[in-house]
């Protein structure tokens, strides 16, 4: 599991989670409710090969570092942890 606390690593796991047919999703932090607040995403891809699933490469998304940017920045190739927050991805 690699730990996303950079722009650079924040870049690099966008670009290897571009066509992923499946992600599952955890999420950590404190009090986590709408006055709460996220500290960790923890990101696990999947793709179907031949009536089974290969397990890729996870993810730890650290929030607390990244702060706005974790869900604000989009990628060079439209990417973006926020769905549909990039001007490029058609929706």
């Amino acid at each position: 599991m690699e730990v996303v606390d950079s722009l650079p690593a924040l870049e690099r796991m966008l670009g290897a989670l571009v066509g992923v047919e499946w992600l599952a999703v955890d999420a950590e932090g404190v009090s986590l409710s709408r006055d709460g607040k996220l500290c960790l995403l923890a990101l696990q891809p999947a793709r179907l090969l031949v009536r089974t699933w290969q397990w890729l490469p996870g993810y730890l998304v650290d929030v607390s570092v990244l702060s706005t940017e974790a869900f604000s920045h989009c990628s060079r190739t439209g990417g973006s942890v926020a769905v549909g927050s990039c001007a490029s991805v058609s929706r």
